[in-house]
């Protein structure tokens, strides 16, 4: 069984819409460097963002558009 997490799925979920948007919004942003920016701001291990990154984004059939559908 996976630890339990310190955070709650409405947090995760705007972690990495936050993270979705900053990549469309800059031009020339790295994934990492947009993990680091936004980790920063809400003070979560860039790691942690990058697992839930992984999880919702990188997963088949999601997308950030599609994330931002979800949540909205």
């Amino acid at each position: 069984m996976p630890a339990r997490s310190h955070y709650d799925p409405e947090t995760q979920a705007w972690a990495v819409r936050m993270y979705a948007e900053r990549l469309e919004e800059v031009d020339g942003v790295s994934k990492a460097q947009a993990r680091g920016e936004v980790g920063e701001v809400l003070g979560i291990n860039e790691a942690t963002l990058k697992n839930w990154i992984v999880r919702d984004l990188e997963a088949p059939g999601y997308s950030p558009t599609e994330i931002k559908k979800r949540d909205t």
